[in-house]
């Protein structure tokens, strides 16, 4: 507390040091006395006994709960007080003179009210004035709070916003590694190349995931994660999973996955979610498993609930494991188990905090059982709604087109390399297409010619992918209205989902894409003229 507010509580206040040497008085009493700073006290006594006489500085503080008497021989003044503040080095003391005739005290601008006489009414008074300050402190303080709240929240919303712009920069990029590697991939490479763009794949894939990765941190911090309801094959789903983790593992480690044959096919859950909580725990056992086997494993557990199952994932492996005293540390943003597992393995430290986040979402936990040298399994227990059967992992797959006849389709991208890959499959399906390298471009040509469907980019110059599609629905042709207007983008599609609702887009998909999903586009809104070949 500074020293103004000190003054404005107790105007009659001293502060002393260890030689009991008065080093600060209040603005009253300096009125009332000019010279008492640096005078010192040379008899203290308490108003019951036993008495103290010469006091030292540590006897004060153990008389601190009674009133005492202070006399300076120095300056003839005697005081009275209590004290208020303490530390190692000094003492503050609520003082008022020891005043018999009230007299003396009027010519010199003091109130009576400023002497703390121990009247009732006076001390009640004086609480109520002390209070009041102590209020109007406590509302400063407040509005300070709120002003670095807002200042927070501004923050925490540029930061996402720069992180948004930057996964978008590096995304767009990353498309067209992942595409041209599957391109290459496509066209019989030599074996020596085949191993090449396997690891290519990989380590682009790699790089996509620590980005997610990222973003999602962000985003959890922010409180916008958020579950879909989705039909998912969940035994397809990890099949599949398995199927993308095998090349991973090493010639030593065999992945193995156990099913429960009891498991119905298909639950009403957010299958992306899903897979990305078990992609992280098969990355890390995979990862930390140089040899022996990492398993994924299902068990029905009672529900109790009627169309309810309950089912218990497991990741286990034998790898090096976890000391005991480490495991909660796990769970932190950045922090591995040893500060040595980060030079040796890699990682950011980020996926076991966003897989433990996550299952808090599903309304689940993670648990941990694991021993050094023995390996390591997680297990989490998740309830499920019984859906229609399906084969699918997601509403997003479809059975794949193979010929859309004279359907016509308007690529709407600014991206070279992009458009490059997309025309190859669109060429391979047997699609007719034209390319549009901005809005004002697309604008231009949905005037001239009907198409079927726009694949429509949302950051380009001259006009962006949302003002493009707004403009073409306020046409007046019908056509127009009705035309299917898809995405494409290297954001996260809950950051863009408004925007595309109110500019009337009709679906959404991200870079880098999968040429599955790309075509699973396709056959939803596109007429499929042959099914077979």
């Amino acid at each position: 507390m500074g020293e103004e507010l000190w003054d404005k509580l107790f105007p009659f206040s001293i502060q002393i040091d260890r030689e009991l040497r008065i080093l600060h008085a209040g603005s009253s009493l300096k009125k009332l006395l000019p010279d008492i700073e640096g005078m010192f006290l040379e008899e203290v006594g308490q108003l019951i006994r036993p008495r103290i006489c010469c006091a030292d500085f540590d006897e004060l503080l153990n008389a601190q709960d009674h009133l005492l008497i202070f006399k300076s021989h120095e300056g003839g003044h005697t005081l009275r007080g209590q004290v208020v503040q303490e530390s190692d080095e000094t003492l503050r003391f609520a003082m008022t003179l020891w005043v018999t005739d009230v007299e003396q005290i009027l010519p010199l601008g003091l109130r009576l009210q400023d002497f703390a006489l121990h009247d009732s009414v006076l001390d009640f008074l004086q609480l109520i004035k002390s209070k009041e300050i102590i209020a109007q402190d406590l509302q400063q303080q407040t509005e300070a709070l709120r002003e670095a709240k807002i200042t927070a929240e501004k923050a925490l919303s540029a930061r996402q916003e720069f992180l948004s712009v930057m996964t978008h920069e590096i995304r767009t990029p990353l498309n067209a590694i992942i595409g041209m590697a599957n391109i290459l991939h496509e066209e019989e490479p030599r074996e020596d190349q085949v191993e090449h763009l396997d690891t290519l794949r990989f380590s682009a894939q790699n790089l996509l995931s620590l980005v997610n990765d990222i973003l999602d941190f962000s985003k959890m911090e922010a409180g916008k994660i958020a579950l879909e309801r989705q039909s998912v094959n969940i035994d397809r789903l990890i099949q599949e999973l398995v199927k993308t983790f095998h090349p991973r593992t090493s010639k030593q480690t065999a992945l193995v996955y156990m099913r429960d044959e009891s498991l119905p096919s298909t639950f009403w859950t957010d299958g992306g979610r899903l897979s990305q909580i078990l992609t992280n725990l098969l990355s890390n056992a995979i990862k930390f498993t140089e040899s022996g086997t990492v398993k994924i494993a299902t068990e029905s557990l009672p529900c109790g609930q009627e169309n309810c199952f309950k089912l218990r994932i497991s990741v286990s492996d034998t790898g090096i494991g976890i000391a005991e005293n480490r495991i909660k540390t796990i769970f932190e943003p950045f922090v591995q188990a040893d500060a040595g597992i980060s030079r040796m393995y890699g990682g950011t430290g980020l996926g076991l905090a966003i897989t433990k986040e996550l299952l808090r979402q599903f309304g689940s936990e993670l648990v941990v059982e694991s021993q050094v040298g023995e390996g390591s399994t997680f297990s989490f227990d998740l309830t499920f709604e019984v859906a229609p059967e399906t084969d699918a992992l997601g509403p997003a797959d479809t059975p794949e087109p193979v010929d859309f006849g004279s359907a016509k389709v308007l690529l709407v991208e600014d991206n070279k390399v992009n458009q490059k890959i997309i025309s190859r499959y669109l060429n391979k399906w047997n699609v007719a297409f034209e390319v549009a390298q901005n809005g004002q471009e697309a604008l231009e040509k949905v005037q001239r010619e009907p198409f079927g469907l726009i694949l429509m980019d949302l950051r380009m110059p001259v006009m962006n992918g949302y003002e493009a599609a707004s403009q073409i629905r306020a046409l007046s042709d019908r056509r127009h209205q009705e035309v299917p207007i898809i995405a494409l983008s290297a954001s996260l599609f809950e950051e863009v989902e408004p925007q595309l609702k109110q500019v009337g887009m009709n679906d959404f998909l991200a870079k880098p894409f999968k040429i599955p999903d790309l075509k699973a586009v396709l056959a939803k809104y596109l007429p499929v003229e042959s099914s077979v070949g």
